[in-house]
């Protein structure tokens, strides 16, 4: 029988309990976002002409200006899922300022809705 990911990943880390708490409860952070966001009709996500990787990175550069921490972590953990390899400087043309980045949000705010 073969470990599951998470099994092999304990046995070959020093996980503390403490800190596997604290994953969890970022985990838990994460989730609540996403439910969040389905409630306000966001979903569908994973396709890019719904949500474009431009609105992705910059709601992702928005968060982080806001220490919004759960939305960084879903919002990474979806550029992670498409396989994102464009930076901020590719994707904006290499301007990063919260002007050039609400242009992006405001032009798709409602892209990701699903109607």
């Amino acid at each position: 029988m073969s470990n599951t990911p998470t099994q092999s990943y304990h046995a070959t880390t020093n996980v503390t309990c403490e800190e596997e708490n604290h994953l969890q409860e970022f985990s838990d952070l994460m989730t609540a976002r996403m439910a969040d966001g389905k409630v306000k009709g966001y979903c569908e996500w994973q396709d890019p002409c719904k949500l474009t990787n431009q609105k992705l990175l910059a709601l992702l550069f928005n968060a982080i200006k806001d220490s919004d921490w759960g939305s960084v972590g879903a919002y990474a953990m979806m550029a992670h899922q498409r396989g994102l390899k464009y930076s901020f400087n590719e994707c904006f043309g290499g301007v990063i300022d919260t002007e050039t980045v609400n242009k992006f949000l405001k032009e798709g705010t409602d892209a990701a809705k699903h109607h």
